[in-house]
């Protein structure tokens, strides 16, 4: 038998490559397939005392009839009620397009860690009652709660419990999930995104990236993000772009009608190369489509190592692909390696196996001819 080749693609092996590789652009195609995002806005800090940069821009929210929800600080650093002063902004604060959260009871720093990082149970159920029964004497009663500072402790999750919140909202990756069989979480998801462009900027980018999936992005904003002309503008842009678009849906934290537990939090903390290409950033992604992203992230990962093992004309090939498919299996899964070092590796064994087979495969052509 002559050789005038390398080749060891037999027909049915190549039949099979095409038809994995035809299934995974078959199963990324289901995950873009086209539903509605929903969108929160969270606008921490006000109190019940008026001003006018937020006042404004409460009136355009109404007027866009877009859902808003505030986090309000019930009293000032004396632990005094901050009383209102002015029915107009009152009225606005009561208005059906709004809702009313619990930020804390002072949103001072109490032991480094926030006002709710580090306390007690007792003493975070006496600031949170105290701010939630002040609270519900203007307002409907109130189910969600936002840390300042974005910290909390297990004890906190207990507290909430207890008084019938349904809903906490801190920060993705700057904070963490605590597990609660009862509350859910839906954090500010923007903050990789705000580090590197700029808040609205963000909310764009994350909005216009993932507006065709069912996922959650919270646009989390403060007065200082709108406090001149050009920066409000771009919170216009955004909301308008919402209120607009027949793909999003706006929503207050407590008329979200899906679940979000710790595990979901927690799961959207990680992420990998497909999710980096995909330019998922900046959302709460269900459950259901991180767990797809992640099998098919390891499963291109692992046809791009093992291709040229499957060609390969040994009994022991099946050996080989097991212990590889193991190590790099796991090595995936379990965010061993960044996604760039994770996929040099991939790439490293690669080219380890092709030289390998060919070697092996010619080596044996050439045996029998």
């Amino acid at each position: 038998m002559s050789i005038n080749t390398f080749t060891f693609l037999d027909e049915n092996h190549f039949r099979k490559l095409i038809f994995n590789i035809l299934t995974i652009i078959f199963l990324i195609s289901l995950t873009t397939q086209a539903q509605a995002l929903n969108v929160v806005f969270r606008y921490d800090d006000p109190t019940l005392q008026p001003d006018s940069i937020t006042q404004e821009m409460l009136v355009f929210f109404k007027e866009k009839n877009t859902p808003i929800t505030i986090a309000l600080v019930p009293c000032d650093a004396n632990e005094e009620y901050i009383a209102p002063t002015d029915s107009n902004w009152l009225h606005l604060l009561q208005g059906d397009n709004v809702e009313i959260a619990i930020h804390g009871l002072t949103h001072q720093v109490i032991n480094n860690t926030g006002e709710f990082g580090n306390l007690n149970l007792d003493e975070n159920y006496r600031r949170i009652y105290k701010g939630k029964q002040y609270v519900e004497k203007y307002f409907k009663p109130v189910e969600t709660f936002i840390p300042p500072f974005n910290a909390y402790n297990s004890e906190t999750l207990k507290v909430l419990d207890s008084l019938n919140f349904n809903t906490i909202s801190s920060d993705l990756f700057l904070s963490h999930s605590l597990s609660s069989t009862k509350i859910n979480y839906f954090p500010e998801s923007l903050g990789l995104l705000m580090d590197k462009m700029g808040m609205f900027e963000a909310a764009k980018f994350a909005i216009t990236n993932n507006e065709n999936l069912n996922s959650t992005c919270v646009v989390m904003f403060h007065r200082y993000d709108i406090d001149t002309s050009e920066k409000f503008n771009k919170m216009k842009q955004v909301v308008e772009y919402c209120a607009n678009n027949p793909h999003i849906k706006t929503f207050h934290f407590r008329d979200l009608n899906q679940e979000s537990s710790s595990y979901r939090y927690r799961l959207n903390c990680e992420y990998n190369f497909l999710y980096k290409q995909l330019n998922l950033w900046g959302c709460l992604h269900e459950t259901s489509f991180l767990l797809l992203i992640k099998f098919l992230n390891i499963l291109i990962h692992l046809l791009i190592a093992i291709i040229p093992i499957l060609f390969l004309k040994s009994r022991f090939k099946y050996i080989f692909l097991l212990l590889e498919v193991l190590v790099i299996g796991t090595i995936i899964y379990f965010n061993v390696l960044s996604p760039m070092k994770g996929l040099v590796v991939v790439c490293g064994v690669f080219f380890i196996n092709l030289i390998v087979t060919l070697l092996y495969n010619y080596k044996k052509i050439k045996t029998k001819s």
